[in-house]
């Protein structure tokens, strides 16, 4: 975090934490950077682990992103967001926590860092275990359909939630979320 690109590098994934980028975005924000990049030395990007190249004599954490197809770019930029996501949430939020907790930074600011929307009812449903991608949906086409015990970090489901989106043709992967999170 001393390196200036690294600093940099943060302050964006946390800006498109803060305005609620979805993963796709986000990946084709990634994809798209990399396939910009031509010079001999910025063409080297720095993937971790899955990396096979080295760089400065370090672990081949690196990678000539020009060699790669795009269908190999998306799931480093996958692996990669994900990575940095949880370095984020597992380390960096700790500071922001405790910003928050002295008053330093808004409610707001602090909601959208650590769950990209400052929405009690879809933060709730975060909590519960409810992919982004659910919450959008349920808050969106099905609002009228659970209920979001905001103190208490709870939802429940009507009964009917889960005949309606199939009769609405929802995803099945999400449709299978909800039977998971369920309470009979």
């Amino acid at each position: 975090m001393r390196e200036h690109e690294a600093q940099s590098f943060y302050k964006m994934l946390i800006n498109w934490r803060i305005m609620g980028f979805t993963m796709k975005v986000m990946i084709d924000e990634v994809v798209g950077y990399w396939n910009t990049l031509r010079e001999e030395q910025s063409r080297i990007v720095y993937v971790g682990k899955w990396g096979d190249k080295t760089r400065g004599g370090h672990k081949e954490y690196w990678t000539d992103i020009t060699e790669k197809d795009e269908y190999e770019k998306v799931n480093l930029a996958i692996v990669r967001l994900k990575e940095e996501y949880d370095f984020i949430d597992n380390e960096l939020v700790k500071y922001i926590e405790v910003l928050y907790s002295l008053e330093l930074i808004e409610e707001s600011l602090y909601l959208k860092i650590k769950y990209g929307t400052d929405d009690k009812t879809k933060i709730a449903l975060l909590n519960c275990g409810i992919s982004s991608i659910l919450s959008k949906l349920l808050q969106e086409k099905y609002s009228d359909m659970f209920e979001a015990d905001i103190g208490n970090s709870t939802v429940t489901f009507s009964k009917n939630l889960i005949s309606e989106m199939l009769k609405n043709n929802e995803n099945g992967i999400l449709i299978s979320e909800v039977k998971m999170n369920a309470k009979e």
